[in-house]
């Protein structure tokens, strides 16, 4: 019944709005939707569940601005992004605690932590992410890239637990620099 429901509001909204937006309409069906929907509630099975229910959402939002199902798809689209973001984030800890072992586990944390900044500018852990990456620049002697994640770090969320210690690493890398002039 309630889908039955949906159906026919959907209907009814979608005619107004394929007579405003005749192209849009071509691009946002209910088909759409409930994939979309379906995804969504089934992102527990896994990652790539949770990729499919991202790439989904994310088409509706862009596809279907005048629908009204759009504020649910970007609603549903951040928690799905927060979920893979946060699952990035444990991988890279995972590849960082294999690091000292001398198994790659720095140039994987690394892009796992590079692809959280790039792909989930909403994750609402970035300060860590940020720090992390901040700390591995410096493990491996980039020390520009460090700097520049602190200082990031400090602009963005200078409130955050991690800005205090951004700022004493930005002070070492700087007598760090000063020490390798010639």
């Amino acid at each position: 019944m309630l889908k039955l429901y949906r159906i026919v509001l959907f209907l009814c909204i979608g005619g107004a709005v394929i007579s405003a937006h005749g192209q849009e309409s071509a691009n946002c069906t209910q088909q759409m939707f409930d994939e979309a929907e379906s995804s969504y509630l089934m992102r527990w099975r896994g990652s790539e569940i949770k990729g499919r229910a991202e790439r989904e959402l994310k088409e509706l939002v862009q596809n279907c601005a005048a629908s009204p199902e759009r504020h649910q798809a970007e609603e549903h689209l951040t928690v799905v992004q927060e979920e893979l973001a946060e699952s990035s984030l444990l991988v890279a800890k995972f590849y960082l605690n294999k690091a000292p072992l001398g198994k790659g586990g720095k140039a994987g944390a690394r892009g796992r932590l590079k692809e959280i900044l790039a792909r989930y500018t909403k994750y609402t852990k970035l300060d860590e992410v940020l720090s992390l990456l901040g700390q591995l620049h410096i493990d491996e002697d980039y020390l520009e890239d460090a700097a520049a994640c602190y200082r990031r770090l400090i602009h963005d969320f200078p409130t955050s637990q991690y800005a205090g210690e951004a700022s004493i690493q930005l002070s070492i890398i700087e007598v760090m620099k000063v020490n390798q002039r010639p």
